[in-house]
């Protein structure tokens, strides 16, 4: 099996912005409730996660090759949000950059655990199916509630107020919680420890706001809910999260 064997759940340029000062992830296994630092190399990844067996029984790794391409395309277009947003000053991207935030926000919520997890759910028969889990990760349907985020064609930049809240990152990194409390309205992803980015049904172009230390909880604790492995730039940071637990009746989808 000539691919990859490690593959992230979460691009490792993105768990890089989450590392202390040694560049180490402080991550908590919530199932086992188990500590771990690590380099994000070794973090939140496991074993051909994105590769799928076909009908004639040879594996496929269509997932995989298609997700390092929209990473490679983002990454430089992440860089240069958390700068703006940690400038303070307004947005100015080219006219296909705002598409092309969408489209890695809405794939990496279909890339979860969760995701994969569901896949594999279904009968052997329907699961032999060439690129099954990538046309899964990209082609497949949102959940109701996220249509207007979806739809919008403004999204936020947001930064925590001060230096005592930080966001934390997980292996189903996207909060289906506004800022505001209303639930749905916004697709919010962290990029960063002090950078997080949404699709808002709230905004019709690129803002940049500050957030309070109670909405960059709110957004924390819907993260650390639905993730097995979560993480921060601080073992007690991470800690205060790994507790959190939610009823799957409330992720969409599920």
């Amino acid at each position: 099996m000539n691919f990859p064997k490690r593959q992230h759940i979460v691009p490792r340029f993105i768990l890089e912005n989450f590392t202390d000062g040694t560049g180490l992830l402080h991550c908590h296994h919530k199932p086992t409730d188990t500590p771990f630092a690590k380099k994000p190399k070794e973090a939140l990844k496991e074993l051909y996660f994105y590769t799928e067996i076909t009908e004639d029984g040879t594996p496929t790794n269509e997932a995989e090759q298609r997700l390092q391409q929209l990473e490679d395309a983002f990454k430089p277009l992440s860089e240069k949000l958390i700068a703006y947003a940690r400038s303070d000053q307004g947005i100015e991207l080219s006219a296909s950059e705002p598409e092309k935030l969408r489209e890695f926000v809405l794939v990496q919520f279909r890339r979860s655990r969760r995701v994969n997890t569901l896949a594999h759910q279904v009968s052997e028969d329907e699961r032999k199916v060439k690129d099954a889990l990538a046309d899964l990760i990209f082609d497949n349907p949102l959940h109701p509630k996220l249509d207007g985020a979806v739809e919008s064609r403004g999204f936020v930049l947001g930064v925590p107020q001060g230096s005592r809240k930080a966001f934390i990152i997980g292996d189903s990194p996207v909060a289906l919680l506004s800022f505001e409390g209303r639930k749905g309205s916004e697709i919010t992803m962290p990029i960063a420890s002090d950078v997080a980015v949404a699709l808002s049904s709230a905004v019709d172009q690129p803002i940049i706001r500050q957030l309070n230390p109670r909405q960059v909880g709110v957004v924390n604790k819907q993260i650390a809910t639905f993730s097995d492995t979560i993480a921060s730039h601080r073992a007690t940071y991470t800690a205060v999260f790994r507790k959190a637990n939610l009823d799957d009746k409330d992720w969409p989808g599920a």
